[in-house]
């Protein structure tokens, strides 16, 4: 920065501010080594399944704009796994250790790989076979069906745990969610199926953004995209931060007391507070309002959030490294 700064101040005309600019610039991207304009060999994965329509479309835009796509995928639907894996070490046992994998488009430059086990055994796998000796330049994961905000909706979803397994690998990579309306549910939620193609182009942006600087900003190691619907409703693109919760909870209820606060009815199983043996079912909870300025507010707003991530869960701050000190202090083994 002092040698950069060094060699524009003193020219004639020179700003201090415009060289400052200048140099921060050239700062601002982690170098990558690329050739400018050639395509990128991107490794693709989801949670929703190796067909599943998000992925299909955001496959077929990358593909279209010239990127070599090597996809592998869970065969089935494992929504919800976060960073789950397969743990069966050396177990040859089918539905333990041993997991399918298949190339389900035999011949094709751009193969569908689908893997029977969870999106991070999904981005194993193409890293360490489908792929191996040949790293991609990035991992693109998504499209998800369903947005994934806030610090709750990141880690439990399998679509950002496949691209946080890819950060911690040491290769950049993107998630990105299409958001669903629930009052859509009895009409499939049409608003998210037609905003796919439209999400997968903007999602080629980033990746032509991403190739162009040479990388993603410095200090960023993954993007969690996030796209409301309906699309026709979009007021633009905001930076964000994580929300504490995602807006929108997953949370367990006894059926037999129903959940009144959607109108959900008794069902007739057995009450858990009186049995020795009882059935609880899942079901969508409103959060809290958002705080300002997070995902889950400007998604609200109707903007696609663009929230960087470097997966350091590490509580920052020296008063509360100071703090755990004294809270430390003491113990011995």
């Amino acid at each position: 920065m002092r040698r950069c700064l060094r060699g524009k101040v003193g020219r004639p005309g020179g700003r201090v501010a415009r060289a400052v600019a200048a140099c921060l610039a050239a700062l601002v991207f982690v170098v990558v080594p690329q050739v400018a304009g050639a395509s990128l060999r991107i490794l693709l994965t989801n949670d929703d399944g190796y067909d599943a329509p998000g992925l299909r479309a955001l496959r077929d835009a990358l593909v279209a704009a010239g990127h070599e796509v090597v996809t592998v995928a869970p065969a089935h639907n494992q929504s919800g796994k976060g960073g789950s894996m397969n743990t069966h070490a050396f177990d040859y046992t089918p539905g333990k250790g041993l997991m399918k994998l298949v190339d389900t488009t035999p011949g094709d430059a751009n193969p569908v790989w689908s893997l029977d086990g969870t999106p991070l055994d999904s981005l194993k796998a193409g890293l360490s076979v489908v792929m191996a000796g040949a790293p991609p330049d990035l991992v693109v994961s998504g499209l998800n069906f369903g947005q994934n905000l806030g610090i709750d909706g990141s880690t439990s979803s399998g679509t950002m745990g496949a691209a946080l397994g890819a950060l911690v690998r040491g290769i950049p990579s993107m998630a990105g969610s299409v958001g669903i309306v629930f009052e859509e549910r009895d009409a499939h939620f049409r608003s998210t199926t037609e905003a796919f193609p439209l999400a997968a182009a903007f999602m080629v942006k980033l990746v032509e953004r991403f190739e162009s600087a040479g990388g993603l900003p410095r200090g960023v190691r993954m993007l969690n995209v996030n796209f409301p619907v309906p699309w026709s409703a979009l007021k633009g693109v905001r930076r964000s931060r994580l929300a504490r919760r995602g807006g929108v909870g997953l949370e367990l209820f006894d059926p037999s007391r129903g959940l009144p606060a959607l109108h959900v009815p008794p069902a007739p199983f057995p009450d858990c507070a009186s049995s020795d043996a009882c059935f609880v079912v899942v079901g969508f909870l409103p959060g809290a309002a958002p705080e300002p300025g997070t995902d889950v507010a400007l998604h609200d707003e109707g903007y696609i959030t663009v929230t960087p991530m470097d997966g350091d869960m590490t509580t920052a701050g020296f008063w509360s490294g100071w703090r755990l000190g004294r809270f430390l202090r003491g113990l011995e083994p």
